[in-house]
């Protein structure tokens, strides 16, 4: 804040960059595909959170324009910080490999839980610490060839390398493919430029603390490789650590959903943020279309896993088109650095587009811009990388300084009441985790409902509880007061399990007819859950039952008789 006083209310000018005209049309092109969303209140919401983005990066490119040793200085504060999120993480590995996995926050708001063996530090996902990580890495390697002045005597120099050690290590905790191919490609272009003493070659010792660096890294990698011969448990194998996630089919199925959705909605697309609302109803026929992926693969999630797919599902061919011409830009800009420096490269200047590229990478295979932690991160390299091209001054006159106060006001604003939503959607989830009778919070579920920028999030994580214990015992009450949540949740979304999980509350209610509807619909997307016909076997039975007058036990082979109550299908 300081900061933002200074460069907008005590100085006369600021700089800017052309580049920010087209961040700033974005903006305006997704204020207009909103109006074309399927949930329009959503997409304008995402819009305006994306503008407190571009004041972010704004203000960053002028302060780092101005104060041209913070560059440095924020660095340091990314190593100290990155080393306490490293450690943070391996407890987390620790607690699991103790204890297994952990019911709720291992710090009470402050470290999520852990399902499986991969770290997934403040950020709750592994693929998103990842990214982070990678970033803390390259800040090792800026500042240790930056400065020569850390020598510790005898053995103790080792200790020098070891906070760089244990971020490496935590970093292949994570068991991210994307994460290590990202890192060995930028190692491996470091590498070629270091051979060719294009980089790091101003003084000797830079060299040196490289070559250092990526032996310590190595001996990161080794270490987390040769955990199968130091736990006799298979469970702690990089293979088995690697293999949880979203798998590679998963991924072909959800960038051709991208692709469907994109041609059926090709100019405005269907709005920000809403690609899982449609992505089930597309899933089926992604799925025949490339032929390879079994049924068992398809599943419903709000990321495309890859942020160009997604943008151009989501904003069609003007959002989608302007985003490869960003993309075009970044990647002419480093080109140009590259091969107008024939010698030795500007090692701040190579840093300052180097630390984009893992977002950029990483997002083509995961959900890496749509974490608020990482766009913050992200728009302030940004800003970075803006303030170390062309800027452009402008005199700051009171016009402008209204429209900034202005600007700034409704920013804080905005920022102020997203934060008490987002208090208010953490504490009802306490709530409902913590009540002894869930009725209790139903009408500060339906409060959230009625709010746009919590309703669907609120509906999608909590109903399916709402619905577990309802079913389980037998409240045909509260399964009544539910049921139209479950309605209105499967009009926006409708994914496979929200309709079998409907059909059940409606043979609790006793509405046979709506019951089978709803399990017909699950069924369409995806025909080969034997769980799904098995559900529209026993609406059957009951059906024959009654106009036999065969008691019901006798349809069931053997004369068992399925308990659908206890019967989850799984979301995943």
């Amino acid at each position: 804040m300081p900061f933002c006083l200074d460069v907008f209310f005590c100085r006369k000018e600021f700089y800017y960059s052309k580049i920010l005209n087209l961040l700033f049309f974005l903006f305006s092109l997704f204020i207009v595909t909103s109006f074309f969303s399927i949930n329009p209140y959503w997409s304008l919401l995402l819009s305006a959170i994306y503008f407190l983005y571009l004041l972010l990066t704004l203000t960053s490119a002028n302060v780092f324009f101005i104060y041209k040793s913070l560059f440095d200085k924020y660095l340091s504060f990314l190593t100290f910080f990155g080393l306490i999120s490293a450690l943070f993480g391996l407890y987390q590995y620790s607690f699991y490999m103790i204890q297994g996995p952990s019911d709720g926050f291992l710090i009470p708001y402050f470290l999520p839980h852990i399902k499986s063996l991969r770290v997934t530090g403040f950020y709750g996902q592994p693929n998103l610490f990842s990214v982070f990580l990678i970033v803390i890495i390259l800040s090792y390697f800026y500042k240790y060839s930056s400065v020569d002045n850390l020598n510790l005597p005898g053995i103790f120099c080792f200790f020098k390398y070891f906070p760089f050690f244990v971020v490496s290590y935590v970093f292949f905790l994570t068991g991210s493919r994307a994460g290590t191919l990202s890192l060995l490609l930028i190692i491996a272009f470091m590498v070629v430029l270091v051979l060719q003493k294009r980089l790091f070659c101003s003084e000797l010792f830079e060299s040196k603390e490289f070559w250092t660096l990526v032996l310590v890294l190595i001996c990161a990698f080794s270490v987390y490789r040769l955990q199968p011969f130091i736990f006799s448990d298979s469970s702690f194998s990089p293979r088995a650590l690697s293999a949880v996630g979203t798998g590679i089919d998963v991924r072909f199925l959800l960038w051709m959903s991208s692709f469907l959705i994109f041609f059926d909605n090709f100019l405005f697309g269907t709005g920000l943020g809403t690609f899982g609302l449609v992505q089930d109803s597309y899933a089926l026929l992604a799925r025949d279309l490339l032929g390879f992926v079994p049924y068992e693969a398809m599943s419903n999630t709000d990321w495309a896993h890859n942020e160009l797919f997604q943008l151009f599902a989501e904003t069609g061919f003007l959002g989608g088109g302007l985003c490869i011409v960003l993309l075009i830009y970044y990647f002419y800009s480093f080109l140009k650095l590259l091969v107008g420096n024939r010698g030795g490269l500007d090692k701040k200047v190579f840093f300052i587009h180097l630390f984009i590229f893992p977002f950029i990478f990483q997002s083509m295979f995961s959900w890496v811009l749509r974490s608020p932690q990482l766009l913050v991160l992200f728009f302030v390299f940004l800003g970075i990388f803006l303030a170390n091209n062309d800027l452009i001054k402008i005199k700051f006159g009171e016009t402008q300084k209204k429209l900034v106060f202005f600007a700034s006001t409704v920013g804080l604003f905005l920022t102020c009441l997203l934060f008490s939503y987002e208090l208010s959607i953490g504490k009802f989830r306490e709530e409902v985790l913590s009540a002894v009778q869930v009725s209790d919070t139903l009408q500060e579920m339906n409060n959230l409902v009625d709010n746009p920028y919590s309703s669907y999030r609120v509906m999608s994580k909590v109903l399916p509880h709402y619905a577990k214990l309802t079913l389980a015992a037998e409240d045909v009450a509260f399964a009544k007061q539910i049921i139209p949540l479950y309605i209105r949740l499967v009009s926006f979304e409708g994914s496979r399990w929200q309709w079998y999980d409907l059909a059940r509350l409606y043979l609790l209610d006793g509405r046979e007819s709506e019951a089978r509807g709803a399990i017909e619909e699950a069924i369409d997307l995806m025909p080969s859950d034997n769980l799904t016909w098995s559900f529209l076997h026993y609406l059957n039975m009951l059906e024959a039952s009654r106009n036999t007058g065969r008691p019901l036990e006798s349809f069931w082979p053997q004369g068992d008789v399925l308990d659908f109550s206890k019967m989850e299908l799984s979301n995943d």
